[in-house]
């Protein structure tokens, strides 16, 4: 089974989202992450893929110790992809080093990505891959 690893970075009721290069603007968007490899724990590949994705630093200190799960299942129901998301719980945009809710373009990795923002719950209802939704609104809800 693939996995992934990201983080969910929480702010004032909102959630970073990320959407995907050339990927439709509706049901695309998720939590910047990417795969762990070999050898690598997920909470590094966490780290690693948020800095290289969207520039922002991250140390494993600040993330809470409880991530979450997203499963990926086919139509059989049978699970193969398994996404694990620390939770990032900010209080002032300054604490990851952005002046705005939304990342300056220059800073993405924009082969994979081409947008980076804040967004509410309400926002990212039609944004993000449905399976992502719930989870993402619970951590935003839980930490807000």
């Amino acid at each position: 089974m693939k996995q992934s690893a990201g983080v969910a970075v929480i702010w004032k009721g909102k959630t970073l989202v990320v959407h995907p290069t050339n990927a439709s603007w509706f049901r695309t968007y998720t939590s910047p992450k990417g795969g762990i490899e070999s050898g690598e724990k997920p909470i590094d590949a966490a780290i690693r893929e948020t800095f290289e994705e969207i520039g922002i630093r991250v140390n494993a200190s600040d993330l809470k110790e409880e991530p979450i799960e997203i499963f990926y299942k086919d139509k059989k129901g049978k699970t193969y992809k398994k996404v694990i998301l620390f939770p990032l719980i900010i209080v002032k945009l300054s604490d990851i080093g952005m002046k705005t809710d939304c990342i300056d373009r220059s800073h993405l990795q924009q082969d994979e990505v081409d947008d980076a923002r804040f967004m509410t719950p309400e926002e990212f209802k039609d944004r993000v891959l449905p399976r992502y939704y719930e989870p993402l609104k619970e951590l935003v809800t839980k930490y807000s």
